[in-house]
C-alpha cells in the first residue's frame, strides 16, 4: 500500500517501507507506477496489476489514452488505458493503421486487411502506403498502389521475383499475349510471364519473334506459329517472305528443304 512519507507516497508491505517494489499501486487517488517503492513521475508506458494492464502517464493511471503502447518490446492496442483483448483487423491509432489481433498488432501478418475505406495493404502489422505491386487476401491477388488495391489497374506487375498480368484490378490468369510494360513488349502465358518461352507472338503491330519472354529485336532468322513458317528480321515477321520446308532427293538422300517463296502476306492475328 501507499503511504505518505516526507511529502513523498512510498511503498510499504507488512508495516515496513518496502523499496524493492516497482509496479502499480493504489492510494485514496488512484492508480500510480512504482520504481524502487516510490511514484516514478518520469514513467510512462504500459503496467499490469491483479485487473488487467493498464497505460501509466508521468507515473498515473491514464484512463482517456487511446493508442498503441509496448508490452514486453510488443505493440498492443490500448482502449481507455487498457487492454480487452478483444479486438481484431484494422484500427487507426498513434498515427497510422495497425492491423490488430486480439488487441496485439500482428506484427507477423502481410498482406490485405479491411477497413472502411477499402482493402489495404499491411506489412508486419503496419499500413505501407509505399508499397506498389501485389497483395493477398481471401479473395485472390489483387494490384495494390501506393498501399491500397487499385480497381482501375489492367497491366503488368511484380510479385517477388515474378511478373503477372492484371485485368482490372486483380491477377488474371485467363490472359494470354503480349503488353507493353515501361516501354518494352512481353509475352505473357496464362497470366503469367514465362522467361522460358521463345516463338513467335503477335499485338496490334504485327507477329514478333519473343526470347525470355520479351521482343528479340536482335533475331534474324526462320521462326514457326499456327500460320507456317516466316521468316524474321529484327524481331519482326517480314510478310514479304514466307518459307515452305518440302522433302526432296538430293543425291540419292531425302532431306528437308526450304522453299522461300517472296509474296505479300497479311498474318493473320
Amino acid at each position: 500500500m501507499l503511504q505518505m512519507e516526507n511529502d513523498e507516497w512510498v511503498c510499504y508491505t507488512g508495516g515496513q517501507r518496502d523499496n524493492s517494489y516497482t509496479g502499480m499501486a493504489v492510494n485514496e487517488y488512484g492508480w500510480w507506477y512504482l520504481t524502487d517503492g516510490e511514484i516514478d513521475w518520469d514513467y510512462t508506458g504500459m503496467a499490469c496489476n491483479e485487473y488487467g494492464w493498464w497505460y501509466m502517464n508521468n507515473g498515473a493511471l491514464d484512463l482517456s489514452y487511446t493508442g498503441i503502447a509496448d508490452v514486453n518490446g510488443e505493440p498492443w492496442y490500448v482502449v481507455n488505458g487498457t487492454i480487452d483483448f478483444s479486438y481484431n483487423g484494422m484500427v487507426n491509432a498513434s498515427g497510422s493503421w495497425w492491423y490488430l489481433n486480439q488487441n496485439k498488432v500482428d506484427t507477423d501478418f502481410t498482406g490485405l486487411a479491411l477497413n472502411e475505406y477499402g482493402w489495404w495493404y499491411m506489412n508486419a502489422g503496419e499500413i505501407d502506403f509505399s508499397y506498389t505491386g501485389l497483395g493477398y487476401n481471401e479473395y485472390g491477388w489483387w494490384y495494390v498502389d501506393n498501399g491500397t488495391v487499385d480497381l482501375s489497374y489492367t497491366g503488368m506487375a511484380q510479385l517477388g521475383y515474378d511478373w503477372w498480368y492484371v485485368t482490372n484490378g486483380v491477377l488474371d490468369r485467363d490472359y494470354t499475349g503480349m503488353t507493353v510494360y515501361d516501354g518494352n513488349w512481353y509475352y505473357l502465358i496464362n497470366g503469367f510471364l514465362d522467361r522460358c518461352y521463345e516463338g513467335l507472338a503477335d499485338n496490334e503491330y504485327g507477329w514478333w519473334y519473343i526470347s525470355n519472354g520479351t521482343i528479340d529485336f536482335t533475331y534474324n532468322g526462320m521462326a514457326a506459329n499456327e500460320y507456317g513458317w516466316w521468316y524474321v528480321s529484327s524481331g519482326g515477321v517480314d510478310g514479304a517472305l514466307r518459307v515452305l520446308l518440302q522433302t526432296a532427293m538430293v543425291h540419292g538422300i531425302l532431306k528437308t528443304v526450304q522453299l522461300i517463296i517472296i509474296m505479300t502476306v497479311n498474318i493473320p492475328m
